[in-house]
């Protein structure tokens, strides 16, 4: 019978109320969904499916726009229950993405990330490194395979994932605000360069003007047709193209 690792019911357990939600972009290998994997995913059919049924709400739209939305929905759905299973209860599960297979909506999102049963306990006291294998393992291979496929730049898939990363170390403040984890994953999002030297593509995604939440990078919604720019808009009130869409 498969079942499923322990830590998804302990981080069922500590993710309730209002971050309950958090908790359905994860799932083990008891759930019998159908999934895919990285091999399969984004690939010329997958990508011209996405691209008709958003045009068909939306209107014609550049396709950077899109595909940047759809990526933005992947990390709103997985980062928070790693987030929450890496800072709250010190577990990791394999996250290579010949490790994991994606669950895909009938709309072509991506509803839950499929992890296996491998995990590892972290250390409490371990705070260098301890996001390694999320950004090396996870993050890393499926933006290249993102921006290779969908036609974006790496820059603004980071972007992405390090708005859904800042804001859910957010939320996390009220039920960890004196985790040693919590305050690393912040000081993360502070280091241009992580801890073997190399340069962190989750440095600062998000700055705060005059106490506003802005993104460093433009997550190009504004290029979809008659929607409003996004709350964290770092484009100047009076650029043309978000003049357009307010």
């Amino acid at each position: 019978m498969t079942v499923d690792p322990p830590f998804l019911a302990e981080l069922r357990a500590v993710l309730t109320g209002e971050l309950a939600r958090f908790n359905t972009g994860l799932a083990g290998p008891a759930d019998l969904r159908g999934g895919i994997g990285a091999d399969a995913l984004l690939d010329a059919p997958m990508l011209a499916d996405i691209i008709a049924r958003f045009e068909a709400k939306f209107g014609a739209t550049d396709r950077r726009a899109i595909v940047s939305m759809w990526a933005s929905i992947y990390f709103a759905a997985a980062l928070p229950p790693l987030l929450a299973a890496n800072i709250l209860l010190g577990v990791e599960p394999a996250l290579g993405l010949d490790d994991v297979t994606f669950i895909i909506a009938p709309n072509f999102r991506i509803d839950a990330l499929r992890i296996g049963t491998e995990v590892r306990r972290l250390d409490d006291a371990q705070t260098g490194g301890r996001f390694d294998r999320l950004i090396g393992d996870h993050l890393v291979p499926f933006i290249d395979l993102v921006a290779d496929r969908g036609g974006v730049t790496r820059r603004l898939l980071w972007s992405n994932a390090g708005n859904v990363f800042e804001a859910f170390c957010r939320r996390l403040e009220g039920v960890a605000a004196s985790s040693g984890t919590l305050d690393h994953a912040r000081d993360l999002l502070a280091r241009p360069s992580l801890a073997g030297g190399a340069r962190n593509p989750l440095f600062e995604p998000i700055r705060y003007l005059e106490d506003r939440r802005v993104r460093r990078v433009c997550c190009l919604r504004y290029l979809i047709p008659n929607r409003t720019v996004c709350g964290v808009c770092p484009l100047p009130a009076d650029n043309p193209a978000r003049a357009r869409r307010v």
